[in-house]
């Protein structure tokens, strides 16, 4: 039973869905933050298989640019799951090839530039193409996940949603958006930090170092907190607020949890998951949807959260220990 889950759960994982899924519920919470339309559109099924798409295709490429030795030892599970890989990679394809003649030309033109500077990103490091590759320019990796995500989940978005939504407004989402996704990027920069140093990808924690790194995100955490003030001045609530300050300090006793990170879970589900986590509390104002049922109150939502993360902690810790 527990190798069962344990399948399950890494399936899960290296299929991107959690990530996909954090694509679209930010993009929610863009509308949410700017009380506008909350419903599902065809641009949030672009955004999804567009996520989905992106990630395996990056994993694809990169394990292709290996060796076939060190394939096996880099890349277990797409090794030993290379049909799964490209059903993973192909079907968000049929879903970004239909969504896509079914969104407005503002959210094509978002789309196609954010896309092309996602496949450049994602160029392997190795071969002709690595010349093209962005993230061999020295501290360009964190920014452009940044700033990609930003233009997706907030952008895009805007562009599709059918409400007019002051420039203020767009402003403050998109930073606090940058803000929250720089931290996170800088987490995981910190953790291919061997890695980016073999492929001489100049990173943040490469050139200055894991305490420098970590305070950093604390900074970074601190102007998403105030920039969520912000904007809970523009749309005279307090939800945005609220809900930063909570994913803020999560994340803060995250960053300098070095038990946490022994786990291997700790990258996927716990950093990924915060970005669902968040979107759910900005979300929460939708009462038809999710409403006083799931989120009654902040206190109630982060001690459910809570809850659920502990679940989950164990579960992998317990499932890691009998690896």
């Amino acid at each position: 039973m527990n190798r069962l889950v344990n399948s399950f759960i890494t399936g899960l994982l290296q299929s991107n869905l959690i990530m996909a899924s954090a694509a679209v519920l930010l993009a929610l919470a863009t509308a949410a933050q700017a009380v506008a339309d909350l419903h599902l559109h065809a641009f949030h099924v672009l955004i999804f298989g567009a996520c989905l798409a992106e990630y395996n295709l990056h994993r694809l490429l990169k394990f292709y640019s290996h060796g076939i030795i060190q394939r096996t030892l880099n890349s277990k599970w797409i090794a030993g799951n290379l049909i799964l890989s490209w059903i993973f990679f192909l079907a968000p394809l049929l879903i970004i090839l239909v969504s896509f003649f079914h969104v407005n030309a503002e959210v094509k033109q978002v789309f196609l530039i954010s896309g092309f500077v996602t496949l450049l990103y994602s160029f392997p490091l190795n071969g002709w193409l690595g010349y093209l590759s962005l993230r061999k320019v020295p501290l360009l990796k964190t920014f452009l996940v940044a700033l990609v995500w930003s233009a997706v989940t907030v952008l895009i978005p805007v562009a599709g949603n059918y409400t007019e939504i002051p420039a203020g407004h767009i402003s403050w989402i998109f930073t606090g958006r940058f803000l929250l996704i720089f931290s996170l990027a800088l987490l995981f920069d910190e953790r291919d930090g061997d890695t980016d140093r073999k492929n001489g990808i100049k990173t943040i924690p490469n050139i200055y170092g894991r305490n420098v790194t970590q305070w950093l995100v604390v900074l970074l955490l601190v102007l998403f907190v105030f920039d969520s003030l912000v904007g809970a001045n523009l749309n005279g609530s307090l939800y945005p607020f609220v809900s930063a300050f909570l994913i803020a300090a999560l994340l803060t006793f995250l960053t300098f949890c070095n038990r946490c990170r022994t786990n291997s879970y700790f990258y996927n589900v716990f950093l990924d998951g915060s970005l669902i986590i968040y979107s759910l509390m900005v979300i929460r104002r939708m009462v038809s949807v999710f409403g006083k049922l799931i989120f009654p109150g902040y206190p109630f939502s982060f001690l459910f959260i809570t809850i659920v993360y502990g679940n989950f902690y164990s579960l992998a810790a317990g499932n890691q220990c009998q690896r």
